[in-house]
């Protein structure tokens, strides 16, 4: 960001899930403000969704495994991340 000094804001409900999964990846939905430039100068964070640690994620050999019919990547994607056990 260029050491520019950026805005950011929450709910209380945002901020706690943040401060709980500090140093895991996540998807941050909101609202970013930007100067002429398009450079950022506020940040309204609407929600977070954390994403799995790597050790809980599918690996390629149980998607290629579950993909043995005519489901779409769409479905077998649903069935992997409702704990489909093939």
């Amino acid at each position: 960001m260029r050491g520019r000094r950026i805005e950011c804001a929450c709910d209380g409900e945002v901020l706690e899930q943040a401060r709980r999964n500090l140093g895991r990846r996540a998807l941050v939905f909101g609202t970013v403000t930007s100067d002429n430039q398009g450079l950022a100068e506020r940040i309204r964070a609407t929600a977070i969704r954390v994403f799995p640690p790597d050790n809980e994620l599918a690996t390629v050999d149980e998607v290629i495994a579950a993909w043995d019919d005519d489901r779409s990547i769409d479905q077998v994607m649903d069935d992997i991340r409702d704990g489909w056990d093939g």
